[in-house]
């Protein structure tokens, strides 16, 4: 439960042990260190949980000014399936591609709504509702809006953001 709750960053196994035993909880002991190792070398081994000597730089949550890796940047503006920071394919539909690609650093998450509602309003973006195309700015600013945190949100936990 710990692994999935910290998904998709990582948990030194020293740490693991300490959460394990909760808070208040008497310090483990070397056999509850051995129960702990035994049980992830054998989710390991069958394909469960991922081993690192070091961790991944990634974030689970969206920061200010959201960033993705460069090559996951240069994948995204070629729609091709995206490398994740976990040695892993992600497959993007285009409005998750678009993003990606411009997640530098440098903008927030309202200047990404904000570049994205003039890309669509100049026709670089199509937007559709329904099988019918969105093209009333008002509306198009509406729907980028809603989306941008929860799409953000979405490339973290495939492991696509390190900033």
């Amino acid at each position: 439960m710990i692994l999935a709750d910290r998904w998709p960053q990582s948990v030194a196994v020293q740490d693991l042990a300490s959460l394990a035993a909760g808070s208040g909880a008497p310090a483990t002991t070397d056999e509850d260190r051995r129960a702990l190792a035994e049980l992830l070398l054998r989710s390991f081994v069958k394909n469960l949980i991922a081993l690192h000597m070091h961790p991944p730089r990634i974030v689970s949550s969206v920061s200010g000014r959201p960033e993705a890796t460069p090559l996951a940047r240069l994948q995204a503006t070629s729609n091709q399936p995206v490398t994740t920071q976990l040695h892993d394919t992600a497959h993007l539909d285009n409005t998750h591609c678009r993003i990606l690609g411009l997640l530098d650093g440098t903008r927030s998450p309202s200047q990404l709504s904000n570049l994205l509602v003039e890309q669509t309003l100049r026709g670089e973006l199509k937007l559709q509702k329904n099988d019918d195309a969105i093209a009333g700015s008002a509306e198009v600013r509406r729907l980028i809006e809603n989306e941008i945190g929860p799409c953000l949100q979405r490339l973290a936990k495939h492991a696509l953001l390190v900033g």
